[in-house]
């Protein structure tokens, strides 16, 4: 379980539902258009945006900030998980990571899996777009097709900041 920032709490995943093939797949721009992503869910300051175009899984994370933003999956904590952060500087400069969760630290990683990304920050929101392989996705998913996901984002420019939001969810693939 993770804390957050402002009140510490700790959050158990949750079933956010299911995850069903689209024939469209979304531009990979920074900017998440309106029904671009088959399956979309809202959280507290943050949306996660999901879709299933043949064997590519495509993802956006977009939060109301002007900080960092990240997701992950293979695990319902930071432990374990393959997560993809981003955040853009004040500059214009755009920062983008893959990195593998280990207890509550995270490193980079040199196989990444990511096959596309983009990081747009405009009006206080700050979005993260990403392709990967479904196949990476469905290897941590159950016989039930179950898969976790974490979401995160923080208030700065750091990915060493502590998350301001942090939520753990299960999806299955449909």
């Amino acid at each position: 379980m993770a804390q957050t920032e402002e009140d510490g709490s700790a959050e158990a995943a949750e079933d956010a539902g299911a995850l069903v093939a689209q024939e469209e797949a979304p531009v990979v721009d920074g900017a998440v258009a309106e029904g671009e992503y088959g399956l979309s869910l809202q959280y507290d300051g943050m949306t996660i945006g999901l879709a299933l175009v043949g064997d590519t899984l495509y993802v956006a994370a977009a939060a109301t900030t002007t900080g960092w933003v990240g997701v992950g999956f293979a695990s319902d904590r930071m432990d374990g998980a393959r997560i993809l952060f981003s955040y853009v500087e004040a500059g214009g400069q755009v920062f983008f990571a893959e990195q593998e969760g280990s207890d509550h630290k995270h490193h980079d990683v040199t196989d990444t899996v990511a096959t596309a990304h983009a990081v747009g920050e405009a009006d206080g929101v700050t979005t993260l777009e990403a392709a990967l392989p479904a196949a990476f996705v469905r290897e941590s998913a159950d016989e039930a097709g179950t898969f976790p996901m974490i979401m995160a984002y923080g208030r700065r420019d750091s990915v060493r900041v502590v998350h301001r939001f942090f939520k753990s969810i299960e999806l299955t693939f449909g």
